[in-house]
């Protein structure tokens, strides 16, 4: 038994502060109390805590605050040393061992912490988050300037706790970093590397959720100020703390529209700091007027007030203690005294390749505070320009999949908890085939494996349709050439030949050899055994589907994601307008309209597949019958995922929510039409039609008609659009024009 004495307060947590006592009764180090407060909690608390018995020091009072229930606690612990523990949160089981390691290899610590695991409500990681380096030793000018010490990965010494007078109940705000500073004014502070604490982002809440901005500033100022007298410290320490206590006070007031204020906060952090740009960029925003702001917004991406970061530096002053007496949710981030603060505990995001889908989803999340890492495989991607995140070049999950496998593992310490987006379908197959190795470290954003392989087999997918009542075409497996024989009887002509999985076609070089179809159509059976013959080649097992007539406005889908009870937390409706190919290609004019008549269907083949995830159900209308029969489903991001954002659904962020661990409620489409356009592949198929006198410009003119998305064009992202006219389609534009005079004047 080691001499340390666990504090726990606990409010209306009667589950949760179960588990916590649990993991500090699992530890491999047994520790000599474990105290509970309850703070007048009104649920089954006390139940729960009295059925520990005498494992723990159950003690109940009135309601007071946790900052009160932790001082009740210490004034009553015999340790030498105290270990604090949020009610809601969850210790691995060699937490004291491993830091009692550390205190005795040097005794003259006061303070040990640890790096923790960010976690949903469920314990899923979302992210580590590593003690730094550099935070150890004498801490205290870092610590006054960024508390980045969590109360449940603290273990300290009790008398130095008591010398510091314990929490100040005069603090209605960060009274765990108050006593921090206090402690390591005068001792050291050390940690372990090990991440040894869930910490959990729980849905019940905490009081410093419902005190205003400029009062939490207000207290941290208190804090600052006191600490400043504990001891001497740099000049220079002194006036980083104060720039960024300044520039917090500015964003604050930008962000209550009190301009006046707002300058006089931005004008005392430059003084504190002349070379600082966000004192200036604060200043700057204090003194544009409204109406100029508004339209700086628009371009610019930002919010209302002409600054990004305002809403997140108010949101990061919540200190890492928490309180537990009200219900509100309760934020759990370190204090961090700089405007341009970011949401630290929303994981990052990364995604699988920068094409249309890649910068849709980069656009999707901007300005929502989470770092958004784009990975590369080709320096031609529309997206590699774009503003909105970072992006980096990468090893391809098509034909590189075990190099790019090994570059996610290398950079795990770094996007460790990250939410990975795939946006091609070799993505997804790489995620799956190496989930066993990424997912300790990430969360992929594909289905689950029995799912997932149910819907890359586009056989198995219309056989269990068919099973569960959703119209399909007349469909059968072929796998050699005696197999078509069948076709004529159980299909019929003309029929459409496609890959048993896409993925079949697209390694190597086989996009060539079946000349790069995604699908085609056959009328004969002389063109079925010549098409068969040549894909057989790269590879034997084909799906020869019914040709369902009609035009491609006949083609719709329901693009949603959907949680793990197989119901969808956000979905919308589109047609194709165009696509090009016209038969099997990819959509490049899509509008969104609601189609009702489609849900039920796709509700129903999402609970039979147990399906969870990103989803693009495609069907196409058969004017035969008045019935839509299913074609695909897709298990990623597709191109014009960005469309539903017309209709307030906007994917991306629901998706990253529930990966996250915080999920919204479900979101129904509102009434927007809107239409998603690939400008370059529309250019082309434009112009190909005039020249083939296929096409008429007044009709495409009139399909445009209305608001509009574009797939690279944005202008509060002009970049990617602009070079890629200038690098990539129009040098190729150019080249295809020139191959056509030296071939003479034969039409294409």
């Amino acid at each position: 038994m080691v001499d340390v004495s666990v504090i726990v307060a606990t409010h209306n947590r009667a589950a949760l502060v179960a588990e916590a006592i649990e993991s500090v009764l699992a530890q491999t180090a047994p520790v000599r109390e474990v105290i509970v407060v309850d703070d007048g909690s009104t649920d089954t608390t006390h139940q729960t805590l009295t059925g520990f018995g005498d494992r723990i020091r159950a003690v109940f009072q009135t309601n007071q605050g946790a900052s009160a229930a932790r001082n009740h606690a210490m004034r009553l612990a015999r340790g030498s040393w105290l270990a604090f523990l949020d009610d809601d949160d969850v210790w691995l089981a060699t937490k004291i061992e491993e830091q009692l390691e550390v205190v005795r290899r040097n005794p003259k610590l006061a303070l040990v912490y640890c790096s923790d695991y960010a976690v949903d409500h469920q314990l899923r990681i979302m992210h580590a988050r590593p003690a730094r380096p550099e935070n150890r030793g004498d801490v205290f000018e870092k610590l006054l300037i960024n508390n980045f010490i969590y109360t449940s990965c603290v273990l300290a010494r009790r008398d130095a706790v008591e010398e510091s007078g314990l929490m100040d109940l005069k603090l209605a705000f960060a009274q765990d970093w108050d006593l921090w500073l206090k402690i390591a004014a005068k001792y050291p502070v050390d940690f372990v590397e090990s991440p040894l604490v869930y910490y959990r982002h729980s849905a019940v809440g905490c009081l410093t959720k419902d005190i205003p901005g400029p009062n939490r500033i207000q207290e941290v100022q208190s804090i600052m100020d006191r600490a400043c007298q504990l001891r001497p410290i740099l000049a220079s320490s002194r006036q980083l703390a104060y720039h960024r206590l300044q520039c917090l006070w500015a964003a604050t007031w930008l962000e209550q529209g009190r301009q006046s204020k707002a300058l006089a906060s931005s004008i005392r952090a430059a003084s504190y700091r002349p070379l600082s740009r966000e004192a200036y960029r604060l200043a700057i925003h204090s003194v544009v007027p409204p109406s100029i702001k508004r339209v700086a917004a628009r371009l610019l991406g930002r919010n209302g007030n002409g600054t990004r970061t305002a809403t997140h530096s108010v949101a990061s002053l919540s200190s890492p203690q928490g309180d537990t007496q009200t219900a509100a949710p309760r934020e759990k981030t370190p204090l961090v005294a700089r405007s341009s603060a970011v949401a630290q505990d929303w994981p990052p995001v990364l995604i699988l390749n920068m094409s249309y889908s890649g910068l849709g989803i980069a656009r999707n999340l901007r300005g929502r505070g989470m770092r958004v890492v784009g990975l590369s495989s080709g320096s031609g991607a529309c997206g590699n320009s774009t503003r909105l995140c970072e992006v980096r070049f990468t090893p391809d999950s098509q034909n590189e999949p075990e190099a790019l496998t090994e570059y996610l593992l290398r950079s795990a310490h770094e996007f460790s908890g990250a939410i990975i987006f795939p946006t091609r379908d070799a993505d997804v197959l790489l995620l799956d085939r190496y989930r066993e190795r990424l997912e300790p470290h990430f969360r992929l954003a594909i289905p689950p494996r029995d799912c997932l392989r149910q819907v890359a087999n586009k056989y198995n997918l219309v056989k269990l349709a068919a099973r569960v009542g959703v119209p399909i075409p007349r469909s059968a497996l072929v796998d050699s050439i005696e197999g078509l024989t069948r076709i004529p009887s159980e299909v019929g002509f003309p029929c459409v030949l496609k890959p048993v999985s896409s993925v079949h076609w697209r390694r190597s070089d086989h996009w060539k050899k079946v000349g790069a179809r995604k699908a085609f159509l056959v009328r004969n059976m002389d063109e079925l055994e010549t098409e068969y013959a040549a894909v057989a080649t790269v590879h034997p097992e084909v799906l020869v589907q019914e040709w369902i007539p009609g035009d491609t406005n006949q083609i719709v889908v329901l693009g949603g994601y959907v949680n793990e009870n197989s119901a969808p937390l956000g979905y919308f409706t589109a047609r194709k307008v165009v696509q090009s190919p016209d038969d099997f290609g990819t959509g490049c004019l899509v509008e969104n309209v609601a189609i009702p008549v489609i849900l039920e269907p796709t509700e129903r083949l999402w609970r039979a597949l147990h399906y969870e995830g990103m989803a693009e159900v495609e069907y196409k209308r058969d004017l035969r019958t008045g019935e839509f029969k299913l074609i695909e489903i897709n298990t990623r991001h597709w191109d014009w995922h960005q469309l539903g954002c017309a209709s307030g659904v906007n994917l991306s962020w629901i998706a990253y929510c529930h990966l996250a661990g915080r999920p919204e409620a479900p979101v129904h489409p509102k009434a927007a039409p809107a239409k998603w356009v690939a400008e370059t592949d529309l250019f082309y198929y434009f112009a190909r039609g005039v020249y083939r006198r296929e096409l008429k410009a007044k009709k495409l003119w009139e399909d445009l008609s209305g608001p509009r998305i574009y797939s690279i064009f944005a202008w509060k992202d002009p970049l990617p659009s602009l070079r890629h006219w200038l690098t990539e389609y129009l040098p190729a534009l150019g080249s295809q024009i020139v191959d056509k005079f030296r071939g003479g004047n034969s039409r294409p």
